[in-house]
């Protein structure tokens, strides 16, 4: 499996934010690791991290969150011209059937549900970077 430079968590919960980040360095995927706290600051984040050579290759979404959700993000992230095609998912404690249809419709490349579990995020990328 190759390695991610750079990871992007976006959560408004500090603690899912420190377990995800915790997760990805256990995993050993990942180079840089940054986070945002709702979609709109993870829109000025990529800019930010694309302007410095680090666009995300992989982006893990909370659904619920302040000022931008998941969704609205997603929908964001896709109209803005980035030098790389990042890898999204959403990383959600929701079981709600709707938000789960509507990742669907959106194209996602996954749905990981918190907390994150190093297993879990070994078997997506390896067969999410397996793919490419």
């Amino acid at each position: 499996m190759r390695k991610i430079v750079t990871a992007l968590v976006i959560d408004d919960d500090p603690a899912a934010l420190f377990v995800a980040k915790g997760v990805l360095n256990r995993v050993g995927a990942v180079k840089h690791i940054i986070t945002a706290r709702n979609g709109l600051e993870a829109i000025q984040v990529i800019q930010s991290a694309t302007d410095e050579g680090l666009c995300p290759e992989l982006v893990l979404i909370d659904i619920n969150m302040p000022v931008m959700d998941g969704f609205g993000f997603v929908e964001a992230v896709r109209k803005l011209e980035l030098p790389c095609t990042p890898i999204l998912a959403m990383l959600t404690s929701s079981e709600n059937p709707t938000d789960l249809e509507k990742a669907h419709s959106l194209h996602l490349d996954g749905y990981l549900p918190k907390p994150l579990k190093k297993k879990q995020l070994q078997e997506f990328l390896e067969g999410t970077l397996r793919e490419e």
